[in-house]
């Protein structure tokens, strides 16, 4: 994988990690935890995100991705 990929695919786990997070924490404290609790939900969703999911989910080329590889006569 060229390090341009890598840098990519890095940058996409790092958001995952973050949407992961930030979900995790609003609803903590939406349900009334402290920053502290909310913090400590964080951390913990972080650790259980299914990192071979995400992996596998990232290595399917999307759509475009695939349509861009098509000849162009047969793009929809």
């Amino acid at each position: 994988m060229a390090d341009a990929e890598m840098a990519v695919l890095a940058a996409k786990i790092r958001a995952a990690f973050v949407e992961t997070a930030v979900d995790a924490y609003e609803d903590a404290a939406a349900n009334g935890l402290c920053a502290q609790g909310a913090w400590e939900c964080a951390v913990d969703a972080m650790r259980h995100l299914e990192l071979g999911d995400l992996l596998q989910e990232l290595a399917q080329p999307s759509a475009d991705q695939i349509s861009s590889r098509l000849p162009s006569g047969s793009r929809r």
